[in-house]
């Protein structure tokens, strides 16, 4: 679990847009390292609009080669399913020449809200964007919840067991699960840019 809380400081309203982003690894770092492009070409994603949950999982070149899947979603402050866009390929995120200095474009792009098919993503990333409204002098907090497994399904079932058992404690603090490095990005619109 990844939570991050912001306050409005301002007498104003604000909208924001908050963005979390990732490049999974789903194979051995030594596979990676070797052949990253390769590797990639084994990541295929799956938006399950019923539990509001994004997951990308390897697929299995040989019968004995072991598979991995990562499961995502969103929580508002009041612990309840926060509804976000996605995108999964890093090229439509950040430019091939600019680096992560183009991911400011991710605020303006148009992303994925809901896919009933298969997502075959070329070079594969995980970048969540949602909205939150803070009333002046407010408080409030969105978490990522992600978790893995050997299979789609069990990553799905690890993370709504999470989700449970978060709702179970009322809290979001004191929750640690390893989680891959993330960048998170807060953006009041049309102000700039603050990273946290």
């Amino acid at each position: 679990v990844r939570n991050l809380s912001v306050k409005n400081d301002s007498p104003h309203s604000i909208d924001a847009e908050v963005l979390f982003y990732f490049e999974p690894v789903l194979t051995q770092s030594l596979v990676e390292e070797r052949h990253p492009a390769f590797s990639e070409l084994f990541i295929s994603g799956h938006f399950d609009s019923s539990v509001n949950t994004l997951s990308l999982s390897r697929k299995a070149r040989t019968e004995d080669e072991k598979v991995a899947s990562i499961s995502v979603t969103l929580l508002n402050n009041d612990l309840e399913e926060q509804l976000f866009e996605f995108e999964t390929v890093r090229f439509n995120i950040l430019d091939s020449k600019s680096g992560m200095s183009s991911f400011l474009n991710a605020f303006d792009i148009v992303m994925n809200r809901d896919i009933s098919k298969d997502i075959i993503p070329i070079s594969p990333c995980i970048c969540l964007r949602t909205q939150i409204s803070l009333r002046p002098f407010e408080a409030s907090s969105v978490a990522l919840v992600m978790a893995a497994g050997k299979s789609e399904d069990i990553s799905v079932k690890k993370l709504l067991r999470l989700k449970k058992s978060t709702l179970k404690h009322h809290s979001l603090e004191g929750v640690n699960f390893n989680y891959l490095s993330s960048n998170i990005f807060l953006q009041d619109k049309p102000n700039a840019l603050k990273k946290s």
